[in-house]
């Protein structure tokens, strides 16, 4: 059997040729583009797998010329990173699939153990754009992109082929992969082309289901987490419970130590974190918190395969857990605010009739003038809590970064004094977000109301948007005073307010329908106050939590 292998990673090109010659192939190894076209028109070829970046040539130039007359049984393409635009355009190729590097080097050498027949490709759920091939059973053909993409959100499709190449189509490729980041887009029906998109679709969104899972799993946890992992042993993830907790910031825990966490002259969690148990069994002991105080905690260890250690801890009154309450106190805000809200609306009503009825400017008139201020405000307190106990609906759609913070940025401005500068960060101008508008608008605007006040007549008032991995992270900050250390614990709390005024729901809203997307929000170490909102790739996928 003769594999060729094009590789400018020399070990990796080697160790592989090594393998696949214990197991009794011939592999030919070339470490650039242009010894690698030559070795490509030297078949018949059984098998080749060749790099999309080399030096020289590039690797879907080679490809090209082994998928003419000849093309070996196994073909396949190897890549770290490429733009979807760049994988669409080899996908579309006559190849068997894309190796992501690392891949499992196993299920490859059996892939391709000499005398092996072709793997049976098992076509998925197919959409077109335009018609069909007869060769596709079964496939959704749709006539527009619009449709395209509603087929997208609407159904769990396995692969979607585009056989244009346009800058239209270029862009709609790009909105696919935000709305399902894990979905094959190829610009070839052929079978063998379908068959390896839909296995690498299923397999990535498996895995990728798997990790936002865990991950929801871990932020959502009732109790406190920390997985803890490294030489030294440091934290390296933790659970929104644990600043609630224990009071410790963001980049506070990002720097504890395995013994930080004990309170002085005592070993119990550090002993915890370095002998884990096999079971989650609660150890009763005392936590230290921020700034030094002591908690009673229950806490419990456990050894992840990876070899990180999970710990667990929470708190020894039985309170409600931070969802059990909100949920609580909005069932009861639901009906008490229905009731005031209509007395109230009866109340403003009279108090209309009865100043009507009095001359203009008398003392009267003047005095309920007054009480009718103090019944809208009511009303608007009402409201609020209507809000805040309504369920949240998300219409999720793909929007321009750029341009949905730019609208939100002009709202600021027409409300903010001379002095006020409000300005806009997104480093990539292309980035298209998938997100509820009209939702995170809301929420954004609230916290940059709150920055208005917090400035008074000057100051700078910043708006980012920026994709961190898979997921989403908007931020507003301000370069005013900031928030107070011993009240930053405190800012989500409903009802919770340092104005006169406050009703004390705006950051408690902001956060729920932040958590609607099944996201996060967390307010940065200053200067000034910075919320940061990261919100998973596809909200509506993930289980609530």
């Amino acid at each position: 059997m003769r594999v060729l292998i094009v590789d400018d990673n020399r070990d990796l090109a080697a160790g592989l040729a090594a393998l696949l010659q214990a197991r009794g192939a011939d592999p030919v190894v070339a470490f650039d583009g242009r010894a690698g076209l030559r070795l490509a028109g030297e078949g018949p070829w059984d098998a080749a797998l060749v790099d999309l970046k080399l030096p020289l040539h590039a690797g879907e130039e080679i490809l090209r010329s082994l998928c003419g007359v000849g093309r070996p049984p196994h073909l396949y393409a190897m890549t770290g990173y490429e733009s979807p635009a760049r994988l669409a355009a080899v996908e579309a190729l006559d190849i068997d699939g894309i190796l992501r590097k690392p891949f499992d080097v196993t299920a490859l050498l059996h892939q391709l153990a000499p005398g092996e027949a072709a793997r049976p490709r098992v076509l998925g759920r197919v959409a077109t754009l335009g018609p069909t091939d007869p060769a596709v059973p079964g496939a959704l053909e749709l006539d527009s992109a619009e449709a395209l993409v509603e087929a997208v959100l609407a159904e769990s499709l396995d692969a979607v082929v585009i056989p244009g190449r346009t800058p239209a189509d270029d862009e709609l490729v790009e909105d696919l992969h935000v709305l399902d980041r894990e979905l094959a887009v190829v610009r070839s029906s052929s079978s063998s082309v379908l068959g390896a998109a839909t296995d690498r679709t299923r397999e990535t969104r498996r895995l990728a289901g798997l990790r936002e899972q865990m991950g929801a799993a871990f932020d959502a946890s009732p109790s406190a987490s920390l997985l803890f992992g490294g030489d030294p042993v440091a934290v390296v993830r933790w659970s929104r419970e644990t600043e609630a907790l224990l009071g410790w910031n963001t980049g506070e825990l990002a720097a504890l130590g395995a013994g930080d966490l004990d309170e002085p002259g005592q070993d119990v969690i550090a002993n915890l974190i370095a002998t884990p148990g096999g079971e989650a069994t609660w150890t009763p002991c005392v936590a230290r918190m921020r700034g030094g105080d002591l908690r009673p905690v229950a806490a419990s260890a456990s050894r992840l395969p990876d070899g990180g250690v999970l710990l667990s801890l929470r708190p020894r009154d039985d309170r409600r857990s931070h969802e059990e309450a909100l949920q609580l106190l909005g069932a009861t805000a639901a009906g008490v605010a229905h009731e005031m809200r209509n007395a109230m609306a009866s109340v403003g009503s009279s108090l209309s009739v009865l100043q009507a009825r009095l001359p203009t400017g008398s003392q009267e008139s003047t005095i309920l003038t007054g009480i009718r201020a103090r019944v809208d405000k009511a009303s608007e307190v009402m409201n609020d809590l209507l809000a805040f106990a309504r369920p949240v609906d998300l219409r999720l759609k793909v929007v321009p970064g750029t341009m949905f913070l730019g609208a939100i940025a002009n709202q600021l401005r027409d409300a903010a004094p001379d002095g006020v500068d409000v300005k806009i960060e997104v480093p990539d101008p292309t980035l298209r977000v998938l997100l509820d508008p009209t939702r995170v608008q809301m929420a954004l605007l609230n916290l940059g109301h709150n920055a208005l006040a917090a400035l008074g007549d000057e100051g700078t008032i910043t708006l980012r948007c920026e994709r961190r991995g898979a997921w989403l992270e908007l931020s507003v900050r301000d370069d005013g005073p900031g928030i107070p250390e011993a009240l930053r614990h405190r800012v989500f709390e409903p009802f919770f307010t340092t104005r006169p005024h406050g009703t004390g729901l705006g950051l408690a809203n902001v956060r729920k329908l932040v958590e609607a997307h099944r996201g996060r929000i967390d307010l940065q170490d200053g200067p000034g106050a910075s919320f940061l909102i990261r919100l998973p790739p596809r909200p509506d996928l993930l289980e609530a939590s």
